[in-house]
């Protein structure tokens, strides 16, 4: 994917002529698109690209529900998401988030530079300075509750992914090619290694506390299978939104 292109990810269901016709035109933008197909696709592609516009309709709005409480995370901090609807009150609550765009079918085509002049501003903001010895003590009061012990090496190796993602803008959409590697190194170790000690750890702290009352609810039930990409994710997102951690932020 060239650098310059802007991520479009268009969610559709039933109006596919729709979705094809907005996609002609954003590639007159130098746009790259991609269909979704479910909240999970979904989920999966924002963590593989740090910045999108993301197109909702009618047809996807239990979609875009799901997505709103990630809205102010790190998740979609830097998107733009785009509601296509006749019926503003489905979604005007949202309006106050400077993330959120609303217009009617026949509009779209016409404020397209528009959203994507409104995205720009949104995807260049600057990454926030990181406090990383409160950090560390966030990472750290997570962990243990979740049921980590520190002499776990997969406890250490958990807590250095998430400092990574945090510090270096790495992305854990490239969680086997970077981050893994990048802690490897540090340790004199081997991705492999990495990668399972964590896993480890997982399993021997969810035996024990079920990840209940722990801000990690949507594991308890044990239905979700908990791979290291996922729980490396929602902890990511945790932690990201303590402002203890934060130094500065730049607009």
């Amino acid at each position: 994917m060239e650098e310059n292109k802007t991520n479009v990810l268009l969610l559709v269901k039933k109006d596919c002529d729709f979705a094809y016709n907005l996609r002609k035109e954003l590639l007159k933008y130098n746009c790259e698109v991609s269909y979704i197909n479910g909240f999970n696709e979904l989920i999966n592609k924002l963590m593989l690209i740090r910045s999108s516009i993301l197109f909702f309709s009618k047809d996807t709005i239990d979609e875009f529900y799901a997505i709103t409480k990630f809205m102010n995370t790190d998740l979609l901090k830097r998107s733009a998401i785009v509601y296509v609807g006749n019926n503003f009150d489905d979604v005007k609550e949202y309006c106050k988030n400077e993330n959120f765009i609303y217009c009617a079918p026949n509009q779209v085509v016409s404020i397209l530079q528009n959203i994507l002049n409104h995205y720009k501003l949104i995807s260049h903001s600057k990454l926030m300075c990181v406090n990383n010895e409160k950090l560390n003590v966030v990472l750290n009061n997570y962990l243990t509750k979740l049921g980590f012990t520190q002499k776990w090496v997969g406890f250490k190796f958990a807590k250095e992914c998430i400092s990574v993602c945090v510090n270096k803008d790495f992305n854990l959409g490239s969680l086997t090619t970077d981050v893994y590697p990048y802690v490897a190194a540090k340790n004199n170790t081997t991705a492999s290694n990495v990668e399972r000690s964590i896993r480890n750890a997982i399993n021997k702290a969810y035996a024990v506390t079920k990840f209940k009352n722990c801000g990690l609810e949507e594991f308890s039930s044990g239905t979700r299978k908990i791979t290291n990409r996922l729980f490396l994710a929602c902890l990511l997102d945790k932690v990201s939104q303590e402002e203890i951690i934060k130094e500065a932020e730049y607009a």
